[in-house]
């Protein structure tokens, strides 16, 4: 009786070996990229947030108080992920936050930033 062997010379139980090897090792690795990316992208938003504070400083330092809005701090953000806005401002502080929903589901990513350079995480589209 003759084996049925395809041009290569692999039987097709061996090819379904390889395929389930390559199916675990997807299953174990896909996850840990996706996180990965996540982070990098919550990197950005912190970034980003840093800056802002930096501008702020150097805005009331000029002016006697935080800025309201993000465009009048003359900065431009670094990436696309995120919307970044100023919630509150005067003589005394400000905060600044970004929004973004960095893995498409229905929770968004949020971070702030006030005037002692302290970032929060407010909620971690990650950790869902």
């Amino acid at each position: 009786m003759k084996t049925l062997r395809n041009p290569l010379g692999f039987a097709l139980i061996e090819l379904m070996v390889i395929v389930a090897v390559l199916s675990l090792a997807a299953s174990f690795f896909v996850p840990r990229f996706l996180k990965h990316r996540i982070r990098i992208s919550q990197e950005e938003c912190s970034k980003n947030l840093l800056k802002i504070y930096e501008a702020e400083t150097a805005y009331r330092e000029g002016k006697g108080a935080y800025a309201g809005d993000v465009k009048a701090l003359d900065w431009t953000p670094q990436g696309i992920r995120y919307e970044y806005r100023v919630i509150r401002a005067g003589k005394s502080g400000f905060t600044a936050e970004c929004t973004g929903n960095i893995d498409r589901d229905p929770t968004l990513d949020r971070a702030s930033i006030d005037e002692t350079g302290k970032l929060t995480q407010i909620e971690d589209d990650a950790a869902r």
